[in-house]
C-alpha cells in the first residue's frame, strides 16, 4: 500500500460546548481542534482523507499544545510531501522519528490514511482493524452536583452502561454511596484527573467498598509507585491510568511495575490508531483491562473511538462514547452519531466535512501544497 501525500488543509476550529467541561485542572467552554484534510494516493488511487489533532491550547493535560503542533506541521510538510511510504507501518515509524514528542499530531496524520483506506476499500474502519460492526456499549461522564441523583437517573433511563463521576479532592464520597447503591446494575467509575494528593486512607477504603469499578488517574502522571501501592490495597476497584500514558513505553512500564489493573486508551495520546491497537493487545496479554477513553473530540475523533471500541478485547467495557450532540450544538461532519438504548452503532458511512460549521466556527484555515 504505497502512500504519497499531495496537499494538506488545516482547519482550526473552535466548537462551543453546550455546557462547560470541567476537570480538576481546567474548564473548557470552547473546544479548539485542528481538522486535517489531505489528498493522498494509496496504491495509485487518489483519495481524500480526514484527520483530527486533539491537543489543547494549554499544557494542562499534556505538554503538547496546538500552536506547537502547527509549527511542527509547517516544518514537516515539505519533507512529508516528498516521501513515498511503502505502507502504513512505514509512515507510522517515520512520524515517530520526526515527531517524537507530539503524539496528537502523529495520530491526526495517521487518521488521514486510515480514513482514506475506508474509501478505497469500501470497508468500515472497524472492519479494517479487525473489529465488529455490532453496536458498542456507551458510557457517560457527569460532574458531582446537587442534582446528581436526577442526572444519574436520566443517564440510566437513556441506557448508559457506565457512569463516570468527576471527583475532585473535596468530593463527599459518603454522599455518593446512596446513588451508587440505588443504581447497582450500572458500572460506576470515578475520574480524579491527577488531583488526589491529600485523600485520607479512610476515604480510599470507602471508595474500595463502594463497588466502584475503577478510578482514573488518582495521582500525578509520574506517581507510578503511588498508583502501584493504591492498586495493591484495593481489592474491589481498579486503578486506571490515563494521563500517565503518554506513549507506548509508559504502558510497558506500568505493566512491568503493576501500577494499575486498568488502562484508559486514547489513540490520540498514544500517537495513533496503530499504537493504540498494539497497546490493547499487550494489556490483554497481561490480563489487565483496556478500555476506550475520550478526548472531547469532534465526530472525526469520535468515529475512530467508536471503531476502536468495537475490537473484541475492549468492546465489553463501556467506553467514553456518547451522542455527537451531547457536547456540541454543531459538529464538523455531515453525519452525526446517535446512541440508542445505551448502544452506539459503529460508523458505516464516509466521513464528510460540513462547510457551514467550518465557516461559522473556523478560526484559521491553512493550505499546504
Amino acid at each position: 500500500m504505497a502512500i504519497n501525500w499531495h496537499n494538506l488543509t488545516i482547519y482550526h476550529v473552535g466548537l462551543p460546548l453546550k455546557t462547560a467541561f470541567q476537570t480538576a485542572q481546567s474548564t473548557t467552554t470552547v473546544r479548539q481542534l485542528f481538522i486535517l484534510s489531505a489528498d493522498i494516493t494509496l496504491n495509485g488511487v487518489n483519495v481524500k482523507g480526514l484527520g483530527e489533532v486533539q491537543s489543547f491550547e494549554t499544557p494542562f493535560y499534556t505538554d503538547e499544545i496546538l500552536t506547537d503542533d502547527l509549527v511542527a506541521l509547517q516544518q514537516l510538510w515539505p519533507t512529508l510531501r516528498d516521501q513515498t511510504f511503502a505502507d502504513l507501518n512505514a509512515l507510522v515509524a517515520w512520524l515517530q522519528v520526526k515527531l517524537p514528542n507530539q503524539p496528537f499530531l502523529r495520530a491526526g496524520l495517521e487518521m488521514i490514511v486510515w480514513d482514506a483506506r475506508t474509501k478505497v476499500t469500501h470497508q468500515t474502519l472497524s472492519e479494517l482493524i479487525g473489529g465488529s460492526n455490532q453496536p458498542v456499549p456507551m458510557g457517560i461522564a457527569l460532574g458531582v452536583s446537587a442534582n446528581l441523583a436526577t442526572e444519574v437517573e436520566n443517564a440510566y433511563t437513556q441506557g448508559y452502561r457506565r457512569i463516570k463521576l468527576k471527583t475532585p479532592p473535596n468530593t463527599d464520597f459518603k454522599a455518593l454511596a446512596p446513588v451508587i447503591r440505588e443504581f447497582s446494575d450500572v458500572q460506576f467509575s470515578f475520574d480524579a484527573n491527577m488531583s488526589w494528593t491529600e485523600l485520607s486512607a479512610q476515604q480510599l477504603r470507602e471508595i474500595n467498598l463502594l463497588g466502584v469499578r475503577l478510578v482514573e488517574q488518582p495521582f500525578g502522571k509520574n506517581d507510578w509507585l503511588k498508583h502501584q501501592k493504591l492498586q495493591q490495597n484495593w481489592s474491589n476497584t481498579a486503578v486506571s491510568l490515563d494521563e500517565s500514558l503518554q506513549n507506548f513505553a509508559d504502558i510497558q512500564r506500568a505493566l512491568t511495575q503493576n501500577s494499575a489493573d486498568a488502562f484508559t486508551i486514547k489513540q490520540g495520546m498514544l500517537g495513533g490508531l496503530s499504537t493504540a491497537m498494539k497497546a490493547i493487545e499487550l494489556i490483554q496479554d497481561a490480563g489487565k483491562l483496556a478500555w476506550i477513553g475520550g478526548m472531547l473530540s469532534s465526530n472525526i475523533g469520535r468515529a475512530f473511538d467508536i471503531s476502536l471500541a468495537s475490537l473484541p478485547a475492549v468492546r465489553d467495557f463501556p467506553g467514553d462514547i456518547s451522542d455527537s450532540a451531547r457536547y456540541f450544538e454543531h459538529d464538523v461532519t455531515t453525519r452525526a452519531f446517535v446512541g440508542e438504548h445505551g448502544l452506539m452503532a459503529v460508523p458505516d458511512f464516509e466521513l464528510r466535512l460540513t462547510d457551514d460549521v467550518l465557516l461559522k466556527y473556523g478560526i484559521q484555515t491553512i493550505y499546504f501544497d
